[in-house]
C-alpha cells in the first residue's frame, strides 16, 4: 500500500482520508441502524446479510490501528463502536421501560452493558485479522458467534436479538439449528455478511485498506456460497419430512392487560375472572378441546399457592407456631378448594385439563420462599404436577443479593425475589408430555435443551413444550417479538412443538421444524386453537447442546491467550 493512499489518524483520532467517508462514527452508527432494522420491529430479514457490514469495515480499516491494539491515538475509533453498539441495544430493548419509571435507569443500564459486545466484536476480529493473520472470513464468524455464546452466559445470560432470530420466519434457513443451535445460523449469517463485504467494489480511496487478497476473497465467496447451499439443501430436506399426526387439541387464552409494578387487587380480581369466564364459552364453543392453557401469572396475588415444606416459626410474636400452621393449612384448604371450583365451572360435562400459572409461597421456619409456578389440574379438580420456574429474570424478578440483604427491596419496585425451582416437568395429559417454562426461559438455549435432556434421561421425553407468558410488561413494543423469535428456535432446536400463552401477546402455535401454524394479535384478547401430537425423534442439538457456540469460545480464547504472553513478553 503506498503512502499515498495509506489514510492516517488527524488529532481527533478520526480518518482523515477520505473524509467524512471514512470517519470511524459513520460505519459504527450505519451499522447500529442496520443491525436494527434486521430485528422487529422492521424485521427486514432480507437485510440480514447485508446488516454487519458497517462493523466489518471498521475491522478491515488499518488506518486508525495498523498493529490491532488500541493505541492512544485510536481509542477515538473504538469509542464511536462503543456509542454505535449502546445505540442499537437502546433501540432494541427500549420496551422494557414501560411498567415503572425506574425501568428507565435499568434500560439505560443494559444498553451500556449489551454495547459492549459489538465494541468487543471490532476489537477481537480485529486482533485476529491484523496480528494473528487470520482471514476475515474465519475470524468474522468466530468471533461473532463466540461473543453470542458469551453473552447467552454472562449475568444468568441474555440471549435475545442474536443475529440469527432475524430470519426466525424463513423455516429454509433455520432448520441447521437442530444441529447446532441458533449459534450455527448465526455464524452462516456472518459468513455470508463477510463475503458480501469482501466482494462488494469500493470507492479507491476506501479500496485502498481492504483487507484481504484477491484469492483469499473469493475463498471466502466459495465458502459462503457452500455454506448457504448446505444450509438451503439440509432446510429443504427437514421440511420434507412429515411429522406424526396431531391427536389433541390445546386451547392458548390470551390476555389483553398492560402489566405495572404496583399492585390492584381489583385488577387482579377481574384478570382472573375474566380468564375463567372466556375459557367456560371456549370449552362450550369446542367440546373438543382436552387442555387449555391460560397466561403467566393468571392466578397471580388472587390466589397464590402457600404450602408448609418444613418446621415453622411463627412471624408474629402473639401467634403461636400452631395457630400460625392451623392458619397455612386452613388457607392451603382454601386454595385447593378454590382450584377444584375453577376446574368445575369450566368443564362440568367434559374431560378438560387446565395448566395455570401463578405465584407460589413455601413456608419453612420464618421464611417465606417464593417462586413463579405452572399447575396442571385435571377436569375434576385434582391437582396433578407443578413446575416452579428454574430461571428468574434477574431485576425482573429478583434482584443480585437480595437474598442475602433483604434491604435491597426497599429501594426497588420488586417487593420480593424469586427463588429458582429444583427440577423440571413432566406433565401428562391424554397420552401426550407436556414440558412447562415460564416467559423468557425460552429465550436461553441452554436452558431448555437441558430440561428437555433431564427428561430425556427420566425416560420421559416431552411431545410438546409450553410457555406460558406475561409478556404484558412490555406493553406492546418490539419485546415481545424478540421473545416470540425465540420460540421459534427452541422448536426447531429440540425437534418439539411450542405452544405460548402469553397475555399482551404474542400466543404463538409452532411446529417442531419453526412454522408458525397461529398467531393471536398483540393487546387482543382471544384464544387460539391448537393440534399437538407425539413427538418424534431426538435431535442433535439435543443430543450435543452447544457444543458448536462453545467451540467457537473455545478458540478465540485458546487464540488470544500466546497473543498476551507476546505481549506482555
Amino acid at each position: 500500500m503506498s503512502n499515498n493512499n495509506k489514510s492516517k489518524l488527524s488529532g481527533n483520532g478520526s480518518l482523515d482520508q477520505p473524509g467524512w467517508r471514512s470517519h470511524p462514527a459513520v460505519p459504527a452508527l450505519l451499522g447500529a441502524v442496520a443491525m436494527w432494522c434486521i430485528q422487529p420491529p422492521l424485521g427486514w430479514s432480507w437485510l440480514a446479510p447485508l446488516a454487519p457490514i458497517p462493523w466489518l469495515f471498521l475491522v478491515g480499516r488499518r488506518g486508525f490501528d495498523t498493529v490491532g491494539r488500541m493505541r492512544a491515538a485510536g481509542r477515538r475509533p473504538y469509542r464511536w463502536m462503543y456509542a454505535g453498539g449502546v445505540l442499537h441495544w437502546a433501540l432494541m430493548m427500549q420496551g422494557i421501560r414501560h411498567p415503572h419509571v425506574a425501568l428507565v435507569a435499568g434500560w439505560l443500564v443494559l444498553a451500556l452493558y449489551l454495547g459492549i459486545y459489538p465494541l468487543l466484536f471490532v476489537v477481537l476480529t480485529r486482533r485476529a485479522v491484523h496480528r494473528l493473520r487470520w482471514p476475515l472470513g474465519l475470524a468474522a464468524p468466530l468471533v461473532w458467534v463466540a461473543l453470542e455464546m458469551a453473552r447467552g452466559w454472562m449475568l444468568t445470560g441474555f440471549s435475545l436479538g442474536l443475529l440469527a432470530h432475524s430470519v426466525s420466519e424463513l423455516p429454509l434457513l433455520i432448520q441447521i439449528a437442530d444441529l447446532g443451535g441458533a449459534y450455527l445460523v448465526s455464524g452462516v449469517l456472518m459468513l455470508s455478511a463477510t463475503a458480501l463485504w469482501l466482494l462488494t467494489p469500493l470507492p479507491a480511496p476506501l479500496q485502498a485498506d481492504a483487507e484481504a487478497p484477491g484469492e483469499r476473497r473469493w475463498l471466502t465467496a466459495a465458502a459462503a456460497a457452500l455454506a448457504v447451499a448446505l444450509t438451503c439443501g439440509y432446510g429443504a430436506w427437514r421440511l420434507a419430512r412429515e411429522l406424526p399426526e396431531p391427536t389433541m387439541e390445546v386451547a392458548l387464552v390470551q390476555g389483553a392487560r398492560d402489566v405495572f409494578y404496583e399492585y390492584n387487587e381489583k385488577v387482579n380480581e377481574e384478570m382472573y375472572l375474566d380468564y375463567r369466564n372466556r375459557t367456560i364459552e371456549l370449552v362450550r364453543k369446542h367440546p373438543e378441546v382436552r387442555l387449555v392453557i391460560w397466561p403467566e401469572s393468571s392466578l397471580r396475588a388472587h390466589i397464590p399457592e402457600r404450602r408448609i415444606t418444613g418446621p415453622l416459626k411463627s412471624i408474629e410474636p402473639e401467634l403461636s407456631e400452631a395457630r400460625y400452621r392451623e392458619a397455612l393449612e386452613q388457607y392451603e384448604r382454601m386454595y385447593r378448594s378454590e382450584l377444584e371450583s375453577l376446574a368445575y365451572v369450566v368443564s362440568p360435562m367434559t374431560e378438560v385439563d387446565l395448566m395455570v400459572s401463578g405465584e407460589s409461597v413455601h413456608h419453612e421456619g420464618a421464611d417465606e420462599i417464593r417462586f413463579n409456578s405452572t399447575t396442571l389440574l385435571r377436569d375434576d379438580g385434582v391437582f396433578i404436577d407443578r413446575y416452579y420456574k428454574m430461571y428468574p429474570v434477574m431485576f425482573g424478578e429478583y434482584v443480585p443479593l437480595g437474598a442475602t440483604f433483604p434491604f435491597i427491596y426497599d429501594l426497588v419496585p420488586l417487593p420480593a425475589g424469586l427463588t429458582s425451582g429444583p427440577a423440571p416437568k413432566p406433565m401428562k395429559v391424554g397420552g401426550l408430555i407436556f414440558s412447562p417454562s415460564i416467559c423468557f426461559e425460552t429465550t436461553l438455549p441452554g436452558a431448555i435443551r437441558s430440561q428437555v435432556a433431564e427428561l430425556r434421561r427420566q425416560g420421559e421425553m416431552p411431545d410438546v413444550l409450553v410457555n406460558p407468558a406475561n409478556d404484558g410488561w412490555f406493553h406492546g413494543s418490539s419485546v415481545l417479538d424478540l421473545h416470540a423469535q425465540c420460540v421459534v428456535f427452541r422448536a426447531v432446536e429440540n425437534g418439539r412443538p411450542v405452544l405460548c400463552a402469553a397475555n399482551g401477546g404474542l400466543t404463538r402455535w409452532v411446529d417442531a421444524k419453526g412454522r408458525i401454524l397461529g398467531e393471536l394479535a398483540r393487546r387482543t384478547e382471544r384464544e387460539l386453537l391448537a393440534y399437538v401430537g407425539p413427538g418424534a425423534g431426538v435431535t442433535l442439538y439435543q443430543r450435543i447442546g452447544d457444543l458448536f457456540g462453545a467451540a467457537c469460545v473455545g478458540v478465540v480464547l485458546v487464540s488470544f491467550v500466546p497473543l498476551r504472553r507476546r505481549v506482555a513478553a
